[in-house]
């Protein structure tokens, strides 16, 4: 082999003299390998790094710069302080709720890694579900269901007319979904995969999958579909922090952080905040005023839990 290598440097040589593009040519490893001692790059379908080595480096590790002990050469980190917190800025930072990790997991990942998005609203929706899916039988007629959207599908029936079957689950089980075109025409622009909402129908148990599965299976012909902010407007006259499990140790301080929130906040809305006080022997309802009326939209019930604490809002 280091025959053949010896014979093709010697014919590219002579090719170089030849074209009159040089006298001599220098062959060798590319500039880092003069720098580094080693130089290892990985590239595979799970995994991608690389590995730099440098013997003189290690060798200099250890050493005092300037005569300060708590500086030394050898590592990227050479002028840094031993008692330097990298994530210093960080320990004062909310942490994310549920609902807003999974937000963010669906945008960079494409799907939800840490949970459910329907369970981590639970205890914003009670008041417009009736049910979940696990908890269906026999003697279920009707339900209203909150899901999340995994599919739709859709086909003409005999008349021409669009009929809908989607798949939809909440967590706790899956469903799938027959949506007439009459329902469809009130829905069609929010009826999307990824979507959660309110659906609304007539619960009979599905023979196909309950024979496939060999468990007990339903579907539902839904009757109504609306957007949970709808819903929430509608069914939601009320909302109760309880001061106990609240960021707010008294009256004073929940008055002191009421003040923090905009005007603008309080204005078209229909649903009361009131308090809650408990103590060992009783607990009573505080009611703080028509002034402090809001819209019970998902995304203000997350703005009154970064203010006031995470999972306080009884509804």
């Amino acid at each position: 082999m280091k025959e053949i290598q010896e014979v093709l440097q010697k014919k590219a040589e002579e090719y170089l003299k030849a074209s009159g593009i040089g006298d001599k040519a220098f062959f060798g490893p590319e500039p880092e390998f003069f720098v580094f001692d080693d130089v290892r790059i990985k590239n595979d379908m799970n995994e991608t790094g690389f590995a730099i080595e440098c013997t003189k480096d290690m060798l200099n590790d250890g050493r005092q710069l300037n005569g300060n002990p708590n500086l030394k050469s050898g590592d990227l980190f050479s002028e840094m302080e031993e008692s330097f917190d990298p994530y210093e800025k960080y320990k004062n930072i909310n942490e994310l709720t549920l609902s807003e990790k999974l937000e963010l997991e669906k945008k960079s990942l494409g799907y939800y890694l840490s949970g459910h998005p329907v369970l981590a609203i639970e205890n914003k929706i009670k008041k417009i579900r009736s049910k979940t899916i696990n908890k269906l039988n026999n003697d279920t007629k009707k339900a209203s269901l909150v899901c999340l959207i995994n599919s739709v599908r859709q086909i003409k029936d005999r008349s021409g007319k669009p009929l809908t079957f989607i798949n939809f689950d909440d967590g706790t089980g899956t469903m799938d979904g027959i949506v007439a075109s009459d329902v469809l025409e009130n829905c069609h622009n929010f009826l999307k995969e990824g979507e959660i909402l309110n659906l609304k129908g007539t619960v009979e148990v599905d023979d196909y999958r309950t024979n496939d599965l060999g468990s007990l299976m339903f579907r539902m012909r839904v009757k109504e579909i609306s957007l949970l902010d709808t819903e929430l407007d509608k069914k939601v006259s009320e909302v109760l922090i309880n001061i106990v499990d609240s960021q707010a140790i008294s009256l004073q301080e929940f008055s002191r952080l009421l003040d923090t929130i905009d005007k603008s906040f309080w204005e078209n809305g229909n649903c009361r905040l009131n308090v809650k006080v408990s103590s060992d022997q009783s607990e009573a309802i505080v009611d703080i005023g028509d002034n402090f009326k809001f819209n019970p939209k998902l995304e203000n019930l997350f703005y009154l839990e970064d203010i006031f604490g995470k999972n306080i809002l009884e509804i």
